[in-house]
Formats: structure tokens, C-alpha cells, sequence
């Protein structure tokens, strides 16, 4: 885009012709971009989604252990 207003600039032109290759040229990076965003998603949420059930799991097993040893009576006291 930079390009192509530069060059619009510097020939002092205003037809419609001289940005159009700026314009595509950006449009493909976008395009790329975006395809790689989408792409990480799908990893991403595969590990956020195992992050959180392994947490889960975690909780629960401190959960039972903090119950077991408040369960047991205190010896010596």
C-alpha cells in the first residue's frame, strides 16, 4: 500500500491503476495473515481444552488428599 501511494505520488498520477497492484499486494499479506491465525486456533484450543482438564484432574486429586488427612484423628494431642 505504502508503494503504491508512493509511486501514485511521485508520478503525480490519479488513475485508479496505479494503487490497484499496492491494493492486491496487501489483500494477499492480509489474506495470509489471517490464514495463519485461523490455523494456530486450532492447536490452541486442543491445548487450552487438555490444559484445563489436567487441571481439573489436579484439583480433585488435592481435594481428596486434603480429605483424607483431615479425616484421620491426631495422634498426641
Amino acid at each position: 500500500m505504502i508503494d503504491s501511494f508512493e509511486i501514485m505520488a511521485l508520478s503525480g498520477s490519479s488513475q485508479p491503476h496505479a494503487v490497484t497492484g499496492g491494493v492486491a499486494e496487501a489483500l494477499i499479506a492480509t489474506a495470509g495473515g489471517i490464514t495463519v491465525a485461523v490455523l494456530t486456533l486450532i492447536p490452541y484450543n486442543y491445548f487450552l481444552a487438555w490444559v484445563e482438564r489436567e487441571t481439573e484432574a489436579i484439583e480433585q486429586y488435592a481435594t481428596r488428599l486434603e480429605l483424607m488427612i483431615t479425616a484421620q484423628p491426631r495422634e498426641g494431642c
